[in-house]
């Protein structure tokens, strides 16, 4: 299982690349992570909720960081949301909700984030 998350992780990663949607990658790679993982460990947590922060600062530029604040929502704690099973829905939707936003391109369009070098040769100094 964890060489099919590994895989996945990594191709998942190199499509946001390839989307660049680089900005992106720790939250797509992270959200394929707890995607399919069978227990519902929270170590993942922090990975995930740090990649909806660079995402959230770097994409979508909106007061409110959204997508923090959802990964954390979707992510509650134990002694908050008791229910194993609540627990583990609501981790699937985070997984999916991650991996859908960064893959949610149609095309290869110019990245508006800083990480990706921007294509005009003029930029360059």
């Amino acid at each position: 299982m964890r060489v099919a998350q590994l895989v996945s992780a990594v191709g998942v990663g190199l499509l946001a690349v390839y989307f660049r949607r680089t900005a992106g990658v720790v939250l797509a790679v992270v959200g394929v992570r707890v995607l399919s993982d069978p227990g519902t460990w929270s170590y993942y947590t922090p990975g995930l909720v740090a990649g909806a922060l660079v995402w959230d600062l770097c994409v979508s530029r909106r007061l409110v960081p959204g997508a923090t604040l959802i990964a954390t929502l979707l992510l509650a704690p134990t002694w908050l949301v008791p229910s194993d099973d609540i627990r583990a829905v609501l981790r699937l939707v985070a997984g999916l909700a991650a991996v859908g936003v960064v893959l949610s391109v149609s095309e290869r369009a110019p990245s508006a984030d800083p990480w990706c070098p921007k294509l005009d040769p003029s930029a360059a100094g």
